[in-house]
């Protein structure tokens, strides 16, 4: 496995409470991530973290452990580190874009994860300004994603509301009406709207992000968030601002 860094323990995001291992690499460029060091722990180091991480969970410190990135799902030996996690008797939490189809289902056939969040970006429309990535594969990839964790029992969507790169060059933050289009399209594609839904606010990193001109920006105004969740609401009930 390819980790870039190790949290601390801490509440992720469900009932579990254990560290958060960020993995390296994603097969999207979202100018907003800051999640793209040049870190890399050696083998040896991992090695360690989870030998400690398994006197911790035996002796009763953690119950999960959250794996994010990056994006998780691009490493090819991600099935064994998660089985090892499990056999610990830890559950464990998967960050994703859902974009990895073939590894995302497999993880779940396997019993693999216990909870998905899955990062909707924003409108489909909008996915090759948000993403960096001109060509998205929307039917075999994200779309198959999006169904496979809208089926799983624990799951939930979420969407940070970011600065957009325009058409014309300007840059603005994803509006309300857009935030609404993209529950829509949630609704859409999964025929029903009992999942849950959180909007998250973009924070300007400094000297992190992967497009510069957005550390400029300020923190999502809190009227942005409050205004789409309302208007998510009518597609997705559950929707509500973290």
């Amino acid at each position: 496995m390819r980790i870039e860094s190790i949290g601390d323990a801490s509440g992720i995001n469900y009932d579990k409470t254990g560290p958060i291992i960020f993995t390296k690499g994603c097969n999207y460029r979202c100018g907003f991530c800051y999640n793209n060091s040049d870190g890399l722990l050696s083998p040896e180091k991992v090695e360690s973290f989870l030998r400690g991480l398994e006197t911790k969970t035996r002796e009763g410190w953690y119950n999960g452990v959250t794996v994010c990135g990056g994006e998780p799902t691009i490493q090819s030996d991600l099935p064994y580190f998660l089985e090892r996690l499990k056999k610990m008797g830890l559950a464990v939490k998967l960050d994703t874009n859902g974009k990895n189809f073939p590894m995302l289902g497999r993880l779940i056939k396997e019993g693999l994860v216990d909870y998905i969040a899955m990062d909707v970006k924003g409108p489909f429309r909008l996915y090759p300004a948000i993403t960096g990535m001109e060509h998205i594969d929307f039917r075999d990839g994200f779309l198959k994603g999006l169904g496979a964790v809208g089926g799983f029992p624990n799951h939930e969507f979420r969407t940070t509301v970011c600065p957009i790169v325009r058409e014309d060059g300007k840059i603005t933050f994803m509006t309300p009406e857009e935030i609404g289009e993209t529950a829509e399209e949630i609704f859409n594609n999964l025929a029903n709207n009992n999942h849950r839904y959180f909007l998250q606010g973009f924070l300007p990193v400094k000297n992190r992000l992967l497009d510069k001109r957005l550390e400029e920006f300020p923190e999502t105004p809190k009227e942005t968030l409050e205004k789409g969740v309302e208007i998510a609401r009518q597609y997705l009930p559950n929707a509500q601002k973290r």
